[in-house]
């Protein structure tokens, strides 16, 4: 004799795992996807500079290991301008808050860029208090997002997103470098 109570414990837990698969070599492919087109965007935003041999962009690959991802292979750029020394490194893509990270380092400091919901200006932050014996608050609708772009986050405590153009880059640029 079984117990129905146990079967459908099982049972349910069974189809909630299922539910919650991913396909980890899917998101590692549009990562790289992802992490081109913000290569592409950098060297658009220097394409003049890079033709008249002011300063020299370089990629160079690295190794990431993320959890569940695994380790792997993608480009980080080098931008030389002079004497100094800017890297655009790669950080993941298996975050919290974002769908990837990059970080730009120079001599005086770091500038993060995240992939983050196209529509978004800030993290989000949701909070639900549910006081024992009541019932549970019914959970919202929770859209796919679909529309992604590559955004400057402000440090924190206040992060804010700002958008990623030729002239926000440019400065982000002179930031690190001290320009």
């Amino acid at each position: 004799m079984t117990n129905q109570s146990f079967d459908d414990f099982v049972n349910q837990r069974s189809k909630a795992s299922e539910k919650s698969e991913i396909d980890w070599t899917a998101k590692l492919e549009a990562w790289k996807r992802d992490l081109s087109i913000f290569h592409e965007k950098v060297e658009s935003f220097l394409k003049s500079y890079i033709e008249s041999g002011k300063l020299t962009l370089t990629k160079r690959s690295i190794d990431l290991r993320e959890e569940y991802i695994g380790s792997y292979e993608v480009d980080a750029l080098d931008i030389i301008l002079g004497d100094t020394k800017i890297t655009l490194t790669p950080i993941g893509t298996n975050l919290i808050g974002a769908k990837g990270r990059v970080d730009m380092k120079g001599p005086r400091g770091t500038v993060k860029f995240v992939l983050v919901p196209k529509d978004s200006s800030g993290p989000k932050i949701s909070i639900q208090v549910r006081i024992q014996g009541e019932d549970a608050p019914t959970k919202e609708e929770i859209k796919p997002i679909t529309d992604w772009e590559w955004k400057i986050s402000t440090p924190p405590p206040r992060i804010n997103y700002i958008e990623l153009e030729e002239e926000s880059f440019q400065t982000a640029l002179m930031e690190v470098a001290n320009g």
